[in-house]
């Protein structure tokens, strides 16, 4: 029932949120046209986490809303979004319901060592005043000792990141 309620609210919000910027009617379209786990590619996810404008950060969201089994991608992708937005109501707003979405799904699996990614990734470059940096050293642990038994794409994904980050190394990776 909790459950339910969170996702409706944070839902209600994305739309409102997208509604404000890109109008009624594509937002509806996309709504009705639906999006499944067996749709989402990770390499999109990522390119468009990484080098995405907004617009698209923005569209992929609304992709992947619908589905419980994404919300980890979901929350870290409105984290993301949250800090190319110009109202800073907005950004807090965006970056408090991407982060209740990946916590939560962090709590519901702690070993899934992509969504700990996802988050060392968004505490490693979230700005001070958001206090967002608790689970670095944790995350960063995580990933080192799994990465061997990460799939090979997650494994890419994670070496094209440690190549931009200041607290994971790709010598790190080696042990």
């Amino acid at each position: 029932m909790i459950h339910s309620m969170r996702q409706a609210y944070l839902r209600s919000n994305l739309f409102l949120i997208l509604l404000i910027r890109n109008g009624a009617f594509m937002l509806l379209f996309i709504f009705a046209s639906g999006f499944s786990i067996d749709q989402f590619s990770r390499n999109e996810y990522y390119l468009v986490f990484e080098e995405g404008t907004l617009k698209k950060m923005e569209d992929l969201s609304l992709k992947i809303s619908e589905s419980k089994e994404l919300e980890a991608y979901q929350g870290a992708l409105l984290m993301k979004i949250s800090g190319l937005q110009k109202n800073a109501n907005l950004k807090l707003k965006t970056f408090k319901s991407g982060r209740l979405l990946l916590e939560s799904s962090i709590h519901a699996n702690p070993n899934n060592t992509e969504w700990r990614f996802l988050r060392f990734m968004i505490q490693e470059n979230a700005p001070k005043i958001v206090n967002y940096r608790n689970n670095l050293e944790e995350d960063k642990s995580e990933i080192i000792n799994n990465f061997n038994a990460c799939d090979k794409k997650l494994q890419v994904i994670i070496k094209d990141y440690v190549q931009k980050s200041m607290l994971l190394k790709l010598d790190d990776l080696s042990n």
